[in-house]
């Protein structure tokens, strides 16, 4: 019989906390989708007309595939080199790993300008 009394029960309201992170959230997403848009701007194709063949369309698909690849090893890389740097009291010791690194955001950096031309 108490079951049945507390399936009747009202839910609790939602408390003025979770409202809060649904607003951090929508905040959140809203943040990361303008990023999104500036970096797809700024590092792929320009968009073509959902009329275009699909060849057109499959090219920007690559471009903004290669776009989030490029912006991933180049995030990997930076945090790579700060942790190095930060970390590792002689920088000597991984020099190689300094130059190896820095080799790829140089190359990451040489990609953009390439990927949005549509030759990488």
């Amino acid at each position: 019989m108490q079951e049945k009394q507390r399936s009747a029960l009202p839910a609790p309201a939602p408390t003025s906390n979770s409202q809060h992170s649904q607003a951090e959230r929508a905040f959140a997403l809203t943040l990361l989708r303008s990023f999104l848009q500036w970096w797809y701007a700024l590092s792929t194709l320009l968009e073509v007309p959902e009329s275009a063949n699909f060849a057109a369309r499959e090219r920007v698909r690559q471009g903004r595939v290669a776009s989030l690849l490029i912006i991933g090893t180049f995030l990997a890389a930076v945090v790579v080199v700060s942790t190095i740097l930060l970390a590792v009291p002689g920088v000597f010791l991984l020099q190689w790993t300094l130059i190896s690194t820095g080799t790829g955001i140089l190359c990451c950096l040489i990609a953009i300008p390439l990927n949005r031309r549509g030759i990488a």
